[in-house]
């Protein structure tokens, strides 16, 4: 809007000048002067627009105070992001405290990951280099761990992504149409 402005400003400008010399030479100043006359309705205008909608600064507020204020709300949004995680990894040690019954040797913890606006990323569980050698039954035992840490963060009845890690590789994965159905990757 101020670019706008200040053309519009600088074309009533020109357009007054043309009508002038319009007036000097006796020349046509019918079209000199619809310009200057519209020029500086629309200047009229925008300044109108925009003495409405924006705020007027504050006269005791230096720049960096201004400036503070900002980094200090963008500050006060991460910590609250900050201690979102941190609840959530709370919840999840309760949940793995609880259901990590001694059943699980090979369940060596879980993670959550917590997206910016509050949402679960994903639950991961961590599982020592013994997967491998699970049978089936036993690894499904552990996609059962899996969802009933996952529990608490459901969105109504929809688990978040789950997944299980062995040795810095994923070796179960929820899936993405149906995050309830964790599939156990084939080597």
């Amino acid at each position: 809007m101020f670019y706008s402005g200040m053309a519009l400003l600088f074309l009533a400008i020109v357009s007054l000048i043309w009508l002038i010399a319009a007036f000097v030479r006796k020349t046509n100043k019918k079209i000199p002067g619809i310009v200057f006359a519209l020029s500086l309705i629309g200047f009229l205008i925008i300044v109108t627009i925009t003495g409405t909608t924006s705020e007027p600064a504050n006269q005791n507020t230096t720049p960096s105070e201004l400036l503070s204020d900002s980094s200090s709300s963008s500050a006060t949004t991460s910590q609250t992001e900050s201690e979102i995680a941190k609840k959530n990894d709370e919840k999840l040690k309760a949940e793995f405290d609880i259901h990590n019954d001694g059943n699980y040797v090979d369940a060596t913890g879980a993670e959550v990951i917590t997206n910016d606006d509050g949402s679960i990323k994903y639950v991961q569980l961590n599982v020592n280099s013994n997967w491998k050698y699970l049978s089936e039954d036993e690894q499904k035992q552990y996609i059962q761990l899996l969802k009933d840490i996952s529990d608490p963060f459901k969105d109504g009845e929809t688990y978040p992504y789950m997944q299980i890690q062995s040795e810095g590789e994923l070796v179960a994965v929820s899936g993405v149409q149906d995050t309830s159905l964790v599939t156990i990757k084939k080597e």
